[in-house]
């Protein structure tokens, strides 16, 4: 299930680019201080967010100024945006269809209509 973390929405003027409050629903931008993230161990920073839910897709962008998000960080974003049982995927797309649009971000993804076939656990690792 996704779902946004209000607390975190930016508001801004209306009119102004990229405003959004709660009546977007899933859509919008978002700040979440890296140090809420994660402590102090990376520093502090702004994760900038931006969200959608169109096209049969959940989609969540994640940027830095300075550098790319840590596995973490996206961790967080993962349980701030989705359930648990939720299962979001980190795609790199065929090259011809590559677009790269910011230095630092990543992509965050999850199918509405079906659900993404998963490996076999042990693939990651054992578990303790």
């Amino acid at each position: 299930m996704f779902n946004v973390p209000e607390r975190y929405r930016l508001k801004v003027p209306k009119g102004q680019y990229l405003y959004s409050d709660a009546t977007f629903g899933n859509n919008g931008v978002f700040s979440v201080p890296v140090n809420l993230a994660i402590g102090s161990k990376y520093g502090q920073g702004i994760l900038r967010i931006q969200c959608s839910d169109g096209g049969g897709w959940d989609h969540v962008s994640v940027s830095l100024l300075r550098r790319v998000p840590r596995r973490e960080e996206m961790c967080l974003i993962k349980k701030l945006f989705w359930s648990d049982s939720s299962c979001v995927v980190q795609c790199h797309s065929k090259n011809d269809e590559y677009q790269h649009n910011h230095e630092f971000c990543l992509h965050l993804w999850r199918c509405q209509t079906s659900e993404f076939p998963q490996h076999e656990s042990i693939l990651l690792g054992v578990k303790v």
